[in-house]
């Protein structure tokens, strides 16, 4: 009986080139039906914040990656919300607003806002639709200032 032994080797860079090639369409359209998913449920007021919703994607030879971001500087407030904070005027002297309990305009130096729950319409969009198509996903959060 005759035995015979064979010795495979395999260009890593090739093996994940492929792999990222057969990934990158998966990855694209996964993070397009978030990104519509997105734009449906976000909370909408004047529609800036729906119309700064953005992708983009990234394939290198290791990974493939797919990101939605919102543009707009007030997002993330509204995704997480706000504690209770004051408001200062920065401009003029006084803040000047309408008051509709007491049906008429008010004059302060100061007002203490009693904060915003939390619309996290991003996370759920991604869960909503990454996790049926088998994706893991985790919870984190980057801050970066826009300017």
């Amino acid at each position: 009986m005759a035995t015979m032994k064979a010795r495979l080797k395999l260009d890593r860079s090739h093996v994940l080139a492929t792999g990222v090639s057969l990934a990158a369409p998966y990855v694209a359209e996964t993070t397009r039906r978030v990104l519509n998913r997105a734009r449906v449920t976000s909370p909408v007021r004047f529609g800036i914040l729906r119309a700064s919703h953005r992708m983009t994607m990234r394939a290198r030879r290791t990974y493939v990656a797919g990101r939605v971001e919102v543009k707009a500087k007030y997002a993330v407030a509204v995704h997480n919300g706000t504690r209770r904070h004051v408001i200062r005027p920065s401009k003029k002297q006084a803040l000047r607003f309408y008051w509709k309990r007491k049906g008429r305009y008010v004059i302060t130096k100061r007002v203490m806002h009693p904060g915003t729950r939390p619309r996290p319409w991003l996370w759920r969009s991604l869960v909503e639709v990454a996790v049926p198509r088998g994706f893991r996903v985790r919870r984190t959060v980057v801050y970066r200032s826009v300017r």
